[in-house]
């Protein structure tokens, strides 16, 4: 349980990363508006901010899913959605690079 908790930590940090790195090449957009504001300005705070929402989300399922069994498909799924994520940002960047824009 926890190699899958820091799986999906780990894989946050990748998120915010390939995010703002997205956004610096002016190749993606972030949705969030907060998100987007503090890119600009400050990139650790992106960071963070990431990880902190990821972290109360794992906090959230494991405090109200201890009587449930179905925790870990919970994590499991939230660690899938991250993975896809992450790969759809870098697979852009990478689409980016090779088609000379950044």
């Amino acid at each position: 349980m926890r190699k899958l908790i820091k799986s999906i930590i780990i894989l946050s940090v990748f998120d915010a990363a390939a995010t703002i790195a997205g956004i610096e090449f002016n190749y993606i957009s972030e949705g969030n508006p907060v998100v987007a504001s503090f890119v600009i300005q400050d990139p650790f705070v992106v960071c963070t901010f990431v990880c902190v929402i990821v972290v109360a989300l794992i906090l959230l399922v494991y405090r109200f899913g201890k009587k449930i069994r179905w925790i870990k498909y919970s994590l499991y799924l939230i660690l899938a959605v991250k993975a896809v994520v992450v790969c759809l940002h870098v697979t852009m960047i990478a689409l980016a690079v090779g088609k000379g824009l950044i």
